[in-house]
């Protein structure tokens, strides 16, 4: 398990006082190791059987029913929980009132944010922490120059593959250009800048989270060499601007690419101060 120090120091603190939570969601973005961190707790803390009983109203139904008939200890692990439906979700809220004394629960989610408020009161958080360059280049040692990019741009491990696999350097040079055009975007032509961007799991394009990542690098690396006031009050804006919506494209329900032609108009207010 790379990173996440202090959470396995949790988790261990809970295992020495007999206290170890019955039902865990683990937030954090995509790519943060939510999944592993899911097995190291059924496999190392609790040397448990793991179920992914999936995520339909009747599969959560009957991993519940299940859960009390266990035999030995069986951890019940719902990833993605955020995409699930409002009645599976509230099916989970049995075993928040009468935990099987067998089984622990784990859901994971990008954010709370798109967790019951109920299910929020009775499970225990634990998010995910965020990764340090030396934690990354332990998950994977870069090999060559694009890959030294791909780790300085990254945030997750996740984060560092995809880079990887479209090309850091590619998509660094995309989002350049895109940032330095921002302020002569017209509004026809804003709403074409999300052509190039996947907003489904099932389309082709960037990943407007990791697009964002990548602007956020950019403005830290011209922030450090810039000597325009004007020029660091628009970088320190559009880092604000873009954690924002970023954020807002991990929220359930939300349509991202409505929210994406959002980010770009906000972008072109900022940076027509400078034109």
């Amino acid at each position: 398990m790379v990173g996440q120090k202090n959470n396995l120091e949790f988790l261990q603190t809970c295992l020495d006082t007999g206290s170890f939570p019955r039902f865990l969601i683990l937030t954090g973005p995509k790519g943060s190791g939510r999944k592993t961190l899911a097995k190291y707790i059924a496999k190392k803390c609790l040397h448990a059987y793991e179920i992914y009983p999936g995520m339909g109203v009747e599969a959560v139904r009957e991993a519940i029913e299940n859960s009390y008939r266990c035999a030995g200890i069986t951890v019940y692990v719902f990833p993605d929980a955020d995409k699930m439906s409002s009645q599976a979700k509230n099916a989970l809220l049995k075993v928040t009132e009468e935990p099987p004394k067998q089984a622990y629960f784990i859901m994971t989610v990008e954010s709370m944010n798109n967790t019951l408020a109920t299910l929020k009161s009775r499970g225990t958080e634990i998010a995910m922490e965020t990764y340090s360059n030396a934690e990354l280049t332990e998950f994977r040692k870069p090999n060559n120059a694009m890959e030294e990019l791909a780790l300085d741009i990254a945030a997750t491990p996740g984060q560092y593959l995809d880079l990887v696999a479209a090309d850091a350097e590619k998509f660094y040079a995309f989002c350049e250009k895109v940032l330095d055009n921002i302020a002569a975007v017209t509004g026809v032509n804003a709403f074409k800048i999300g052509n190039n961007f996947k907003f489904k799991e099932d389309a082709d394009g960037y990943d407007p989270v990791l697009f964002f990542e990548c602007v956020k690098h950019i403005c830290v690396q011209r922030a450090r060499k810039s000597d325009s006031k004007e020029e660091l009050v628009c970088l320190n804006e559009t880092i604000k601007c873009t954690n924002s919506y970023s954020r807002e494209l991990m929220m359930t329900g939300v349509k991202k690419d409505s929210t994406f032609d959002m980010w770009i108009l906000a972008m072109r207010d900022i940076w027509k101060e400078v034109e």
